[in-house]
């Protein structure tokens, strides 16, 4: 084995020998240091016990653990509190873009309107479908006429529906209307989605157009033919004893609800043509 080392720029070596047997006879050349920890040297090179702690060595450590343990609750709390505030953000965000959704929902756009066709005309045509909330036309200030399109805002999605579906390539005023969904359609679609196919779990079917006549018991009555109702409800009135012509019915069944729909568009009850 060769050692080389280095001193103030000069080098040696130093040969050692290989220990080529194990050695017993140790001798102590020097003092024996103890750790602090040890009550006596003997104990501290026999490796006994610690000394015991004072009643203030004692109170600290209690003081420490209760620490610790206070510590520990306050992350605990603080996680849990954190993902409640995350949960509640979640469903207040998805809550709003719910009705963002709902809102598009209610919306139609109105396109190849003949020019000579005016607002009061539009509404009488969209009114059956269910209450209008607002008709918004775009007018040329130089010519003081409509520019051909409009947009129906109904009061619930459903109105809105049934107005696309039925209204689209309808005749008026010599020409045939376009009625399709805002443009602005699509940044809510999927929320749109997973609202239709919520309401797939549902045999419900949407009624307009009914009679101010007629009342809730009427509308059931000939409704029931189809099948067991679970549900029947026409929208309030402004006053008690009123609906606002449109309502929901509910069957058991969906063979039911199809057969109602089917039977009973455009059937003529009191005067008027149900959708």
């Amino acid at each position: 084995l060769l050692i080389q080392k280095s001193f103030l720029g000069k080098s040696s070596d130093i040969k050692i020998p290989y220990i080529l047997q194990p050695i017993y006879d140790l001798k102590q050349t020097g003092d024996v240091k103890f750790g602090p920890g040890t009550r006596s040297p003997l104990l501290g090179l026999l490796g006994g016990a610690l000394p015991k702690l004072s009643s203030e060595q004692h109170e600290a450590v209690s003081k420490a653990k209760k620490y610790a343990m206070e510590q520990s609750i306050k992350m605990v709390l603080m996680k849990q509190t954190l993902a409640h505030q995350q949960q509640q953000l979640a469903s207040q965000r998805t809550q709003v873009q719910r009705q963002q959704a709902l809102a598009l929902m209610c919306r139609v756009y109105v396109g190849s309107i003949s020019f000579e066709l005016k607002e009061d005309t539009i509404r009488a045509a969209f009114l059956p479908f269910g209450p209008i909330k607002s008709i918004n036309m775009s007018w040329d200030p130089i010519t003081q006429k409509h520019k051909g399109f409009a947009f129906v805002e109904y009061e619930i999605p459903e109105g809105a529906q049934l107005a696309l579906e039925q209204m689209n390539g309808a005749l008026m005023g010599g020409r045939n209307i376009k009625v399709g969904r805002p443009s602005n359609m699509p940044q809510a679609q999927q929320v749109i989605d997973e609202i239709q196919e919520e309401a797939k779990s549902f045999n419900r079917i949407y009624v307009a157009s009914i009679h101010p006549d007629l009342s809730e018991e009427d509308i059931k009555s000939v409704f029931e033919a189809f099948g067991p109702i679970m549900y029947c409800k026409l929208a309030q009135g402004t006053s008690l004893h009123t609906h606002k012509g449109y309502g929901f019915i509910e069957y058991s069944n969906k063979q039911a609800m199809d057969e109602a729909i089917a039977s009973m568009n455009l059937f003529d009850l009191g005067g008027q043509l149900l959708r």
